[in-house]
Parts: C-alpha cells; structure tokens; sequence
C-alpha cells in the first residue's frame, strides 16, 4: 500500500505534467490555430479580394466581350451585306459584259454592213461623179455653144440690120433717082424699068425677112442682095462681106488655136491694099486695148498697118467690123 502510496503522486504528477504539457500544447496548438486562422482569414479576405477585383474584371471583360460580341456581328452583317451586294454585284458584272459582249459583236456586225454600204454608196457616188461630171462638162459645153451660138446671132442679127439700113438708104436712093427721072420725063429702057420693078417688089419681102430674124435653134444666115436681077451692088463692100460670112461659118465649124492669127488670115484675104488699111485703122480707131499702129517701118509685110495684140478675139473683131464705116 505504501508502495502505492508512493506511486500515487508520481503519478498524479506525471498525470499533472502531461496535463499540463497538453495544456501547454493546447495552448501552442490554439496560438497556431488562431494564427493559423488570423492567416487563413488574412487569406480569405485577400481571396476575396482578389475574388472581387476577378468578377469586377470579369464583368468589365463580359461587357467588353459583349460589346465586341455585338460589334463583331454588326461588322459580320455588315460584311454579310457587302458580300451579298458583291454577288449581285457580280451577277450584274456578268450580266453587263454578256450585253457589252453582244452589244460588242452586234456593232461589229453593223460595222461591217455599214463599211460594205459605205463602200457600195462611195462606189455609186464615184460613179455619179463621172457621169456628172461628164454631164457637167456637157452642160457647159452646150452653154458655151449656146453662148456662142447667142452672140453669133446678135452678130448677125447687127448685121441684117445694117444691111436692112443699106438695102433702105440704096432704095430711097434709087426712089429718088426714079423720081428725078420721072420729074425731068427721061425714058428709061425697058430693061432698067424691068429691074426697077423687081427691086421695088422685093423691097417689101427683104424688109419682111429682116423683120423677123430672131435668135432661133437654126436661124438663117443674113440674105445676100442679088446682084444677078438687074442691081449691081458696089463690089468692095459685098467682096469684104461675103469674105466675113466665110470667115464666120470656119469659126463656127472649126475654132482655130489662135484668134490673132485668124484675124490677120481675114485682114490677108482683102485685096484691095487700100480697104485693108482702111480696115486695120478703122480697127485702131475702135479697139485702141488691142489694135495699134505698127511703129516698125521695116516691117516684113507691108500690108500690116497695126499691131494686133493676143487678147483680141474673133467676137470683139467682128463687132467692131460691123461698126466699120465705108471708106469716103
């Protein structure tokens, strides 16, 4: 029992002690509990802090990502759009070129016809030309001839004139000299009263004829004074008008090269030297632009009285041989 005794506090002590030790461990555990829980919660609250500025971040990201969620598919509908318009686009594209493809081949088409007419018209017109211009030569040919022809009958029409005024003065001249004849009761011989007569009843059909002498497609040419019936003309002034009359009806059928050279062939053919002076200055008196006395007296010719420039022509020279006055 003693020995119990003995052991008792012993162990009560060792119970107390390791009581104690646990109250002391207790105590370290419940230090490092608290601090353990003082950090837990410092991590805590750091957690949620972290866990606060994540959702805080997460929010403004889920809005950002909203936001971009949402432009995105307004810049995909956008370019879903644009996409779209670029296929019909193309689809029109296509469509164009197969018009400006035919529109291309149909004026190619059209060019060709066009060049094919064009090529026939300039052939026709070539054509046209010719003929036109053929025709045209042959118009003015024809009007110069007309022309021509005009100025030959006024010539001639001047010149049944004078010879109308001539056929007058020579009938009122032998009227007077019938009258005077009568007045001093000479006889005249059968023959000249005969020729008289004859005269006297032509005088009415010659006026006649001159009368009537117009400019016509085929007028007749002056009538020649017969000097076979019983009336003799002075011979100089019917020789220097039947050579005219030749002279004109050679122009006519035969213009020659040079006009000059013709008059000077007319002025060679009068052989009386002193009509063909009386002609060349009458000439000089009523064409002083072309006809002008012949200074040179070592002359080769000695008929040639004047010098006839080139711009004479036969119509000029044979207006101004009507308007000759006879030689006194």
């Amino acid at each position: 029992m003693d020995t119990f005794e003995a052991t008792k506090p012993d162990r009560f002590h060792q119970s107390l002690s390791s009581a104690w030790a646990s109250f002391l461990g207790a105590q370290h555990c419940s230090h490092e509990v608290g601090a353990l829980r003082k950090s837990l919660e410092g991590h805590i609250q750091q957690t949620n802090l972290r866990l606060s500025s994540l959702q805080s971040d997460g929010e403004t990201r889920h809005d950002h990502l909203v936001t971009a969620v949402a432009e995105s598919k307004s810049k995909i509908e956008h370019h879903a759009a644009e996409l779209k318009d670029a296929v019909a686009f193309q689809r029109n594209l296509s469509t164009v070129q197969q018009d400006i493809s035919d529109q291309t081949q149909n004026a190619l088409r059209k060019a060709t016809e066009i060049s094919r007419e064009v090529l026939t018209q300039q052939e026709g017109l070539e054509g046209l030309r010719s003929s036109t211009s053929h025709d045209i030569r042959s118009i003015q040919e024809q009007c110069r001839l007309a022309l021509d022809r005009v100025d030959s009958l006024q010539e001639e029409l001047k010149e049944a004139r004078a010879q109308r005024m001539d056929c007058e003065r020579r009938v009122a001249a032998l009227e007077s000299q019938v009258k005077t004849v009568t007045h001093t009761h000479c006889q005249l011989s059968d023959d000249s009263i005969r020729s008289l007569g004859e005269l006297l009843s032509r005088r009415a059909e010659l006026m006649k004829l001159l009368d009537t002498q117009h400019i016509d497609d085929t007028p007749p040419y002056p009538p020649q004074p017969s000097s076979n019936k019983g009336f003799s003309i002075p011979e100089d002034p019917q020789d220097i008008r039947s050579l005219y009359l030749v002279f004109r009806d050679r122009y006519k059928a035969s213009p020659p090269k040079s006009d000059t050279a013709f008059i000077w062939e007319f002025l060679g053919c009068v052989e009386d030297p002193a009509m063909s002076k009386h002609i060349q200055d009458s000439l000089a008196a009523i064409l002083p632009k072309h006809v002008t006395p012949s200074r040179d007296t070592r002359r080769k010719n000695p008929r040639r009285h004047v010098d006839i420039s080139k711009g004479l022509t036969w119509r000029k020279f044979r207006e101004a041989l009507v308007n000759i006055p006879e030689p006194s």
